[in-house]
């Protein structure tokens, strides 16, 4: 996503009613001291309760506020909004930075702020992109004399607008996610959960709703889709690299193959067992060293320089973004599936993963990489403290030239930034160390 472009609808492509798309969606107070809150047709009901200002807009306390807003722009007079914007009375501008930062956390959406335009760029780990946009806007009716300009209105005269806008993703997934987060803003339910000083109850009041399996497991006979998978990953093409990786992820899925084909897909991998895990594995370490941020590599026989000439959905590097994401994922479900059978694994000892081997020591240093960027890489950095603490987990005290030198800092700076930002980071940062420290107690003691 090009951070540079302005937030701007799709629809501005076309000559529509202009009356249409600027018309106002208020909150309406009724006579049944309720609020009408219309999002894009649909009208939610709201109570009102006769709390004040102040802590209507309390901020809810955290380990830090990542989105300071310091000049939220005044809506333009000639740009269409989203027709399901969102104008928000009643709750100050850093109230509701304050309760977006939150939601963004608790559902560990990796987020960009610009404090200075109002403006969040988010990604969710499912590929889903949207930006969040807040603008200003005056009150007509208070201050709608010819004689009087923007400047001249006060904080009390003036209304927020919160808008969210889709730039890539699947639009059912971006309806959830919009109606979650107007729910949010409203309700203030995280704050009203932390408040409650239950940290161990799951806050299902903002926590988007999980979307049914597109395809239920079934025992009917599937076409191996195998070879096909491993020639997308072999094209060293970005887009075919990308296709490869999805359906490698779909194959190491129990629930969609089975888990006879995803064991046999997973230790393939794991282990490099056969003619099909050497194969899996050389094209999985030439798309990792594709995907790393300094490759040169050309796409579509083109060079780097000359892309922009092409006629590609994804730039160079959101194809790069994705792969680096979607090898995570596979290397993450991989894991666990060995997880699972960790008796069987540690019984065996013929089955021990070769940690120091080449493909290992490969994945490591991308795991590692992940993790040191951190900040920009917050999916990624998550999983990859995943795969860490269950190759610690598996292999007890054998992780010592990583653990010591390189994992435990960087667990420790991937921790920080999650509990400001990323639930999903802090969590899987704070058990790898914690096994980190319980295993190394272990390799004390029985020494």
């Amino acid at each position: 996503m090009n951070n540079t472009a302005p937030f701007r609808s799709m629809d501005m492509a076309r000559a529509r009613n202009a009356a249409f798309l600027r018309h106002p969606i208020e909150i309406l107070d009724s006579e049944s001291d309720t609020r009408h809150l219309m999002l894009g047709g649909v009208s939610l009901r709201k109570k009102a309760s006769p709390v004040s200002l102040k802590e209507a807009t309390a901020a809810p306390p955290s380990a830090a506020e990542p989105w300071k807003v310091s000049n939220i722009p005044i809506v333009p007079a000639d740009m269409p909004l989203e027709p399901t914007a969102l104008l928000i009375e009643g709750i100050s501008p850093s109230g509701i930075a304050s309760r977006i930062c939150e939601f963004m956390k608790f559902n560990s959406i990796s987020c960009d702020y610009h404090g200075n335009i109002a403006r969040v760029d988010c990604k969710t780990i499912c590929g889903l992109k949207f930006v969040v946009q807040l603008w200003r806007k005056i009150k007509e009716q208070q201050c709608g004399t010819k004689q009087s300009t923007p400047n001249s209105c006060s904080d009390m005269e003036t209304a927020t607008i919160l808008e969210v806008q889709r730039r890539r993703g699947c639009c059912i997934v971006m309806r959830s996610v919009r109606k979650s987060l107007y729910h949010a803003v409203l309700k203030n339910a995280m704050a009203n959960s932390i408040m409650a000083g239950d940290g161990s109850r799951k806050k299902r009041s903002i926590c988007l709703p999980n979307l049914p399996r597109s395809f239920p497991h079934s025992t009917d006979a599937r076409i191996d889709t195998t070879p096909h998978c491993l020639d997308l990953l072999a094209s060293g093409r970005h887009d075919c690299n990308r296709f490869g990786l999805e359906m490698l992820l779909v194959l190491v899925d129990s629930d969609l193959v089975g888990s006879t084909k995803a064991e046999e897909v997973a230790q393939a991998l794991a282990f490099g067992i056969g003619e099909l895990g050497s194969k899996i594995r050389k094209t999985f370490l030439s798309i990792i060293a594709l995907a790393s941020p300094k490759s040169k590599e050309a796409a579509d026989g083109c060079d780097v320089e000359d892309v922009s000439l092409l006629d590609c959905s994804l730039s160079i590097d959101e194809e790069k973004q994705l792969l680096r994401l979607l090898s995570a994922k596979v290397l993450s479900s991989c894991l666990d599936i060995i997880m699972e059978k960790e008796q069987d694994y540690l019984c065996n000892e013929a089955n021990m993963l070769d940690l120091y081997s080449n493909f290992w020591s490969k994945t490591a240093s991308f795991l590692l990489l992940q993790m040191d960027e951190c900040a920009k890489r917050q999916h990624e950095a998550a999983l990859a403290a995943k795969c860490f603490r269950i190759l610690e987990s598996l292999h007890p005290g054998s992780m010592i030239p990583w653990t010591d030198s390189m994992v435990v800092s960087k667990a420790i700076k991937a921790h920080k930034l999650g509990l400001q930002q990323h639930l999903f980071l802090e969590q899987e940062s704070g058990k790898l160390l914690q096994t980190l420290k319980v295993m190394k107690s272990v390799t004390k003691q029985s020494l």
